[in-house]
């Protein structure tokens, strides 16, 4: 959840934000391009969640006994993209939100519709059908069920060949529509 938060929220928000302050425009008077700033942007906001993970991980474990059994290196490989998955949905969705006024509204409905569909607080079975294979389209629901299966049931990556591929699906999709559409102003 901590990278749905930080990458579609905080990364849309901030951006928005920066926007209305002329900030993008005044970088667009100079040579740097649309992909090299969302870029810079994209890593930046990516070590910030690392850092938010590790400190989130350490409180699980040692203050709530939380039972890791899966690969670290695994989980990152797991985490690398999901996290670049929803900061380019956060991104994608700044290109579109007007002002920082209808962004955390506009924000909020794109996030609980991934949080809340994906069958994390609610099992997937007392949904409708329809949502279900709605549901099973988002990258929230694959990148949950992957950190699920490796983290907690200690699985390996064969295990999670499909829920990575969906994930970087929307990983290139959204990316490539983030700087199709970006606008400096």
């Amino acid at each position: 959840m901590v990278l749905m938060v930080s990458g579609i929220m905080a990364s849309a928000i901030s951006f928005i934000s920066d926007r209305e302050k002329g900030i993008y425009h005044r970088f667009s008077l100079t040579l740097l391009k649309k992909s090299t700033l969302l870029g810079a942007q994209i890593i930046q906001k990516y070590l910030v969640m690392i850092v938010q993970t590790i400190l989130l991980l350490i409180v699980g474990v040692f203050m709530f006994e939380a039972q890791i059994k899966g690969n670290f290196f695994l989980f990152w490989l797991l985490f690398t993209p999901g996290s670049f998955c929803f900061l380019s949905i956060g991104f994608f969705l700044a290109s579109f939100i007007k002002s920082s006024k209808a962004a955390t509204p506009a924000c909020m409905i794109v996030f609980f519709m991934l949080m809340f569909l994906r069958g994390l607080f609610f099992p997937a079975s007392i949904m409708p059908d329809f949502l279900v294979a709605f549901s099973n389209f988002l990258p929230s629901t694959h990148l949950k069920d992957a950190l699920r299966i490796t983290m907690v049931e200690g699985q390996g990556i064969s295990r999670v060949v499909k829920e990575i591929a969906v994930v970087s699906a929307w990983l290139v999709v959204t990316l490539g529509l983030s700087v199709k559409f970006f606008k400096w102003e």
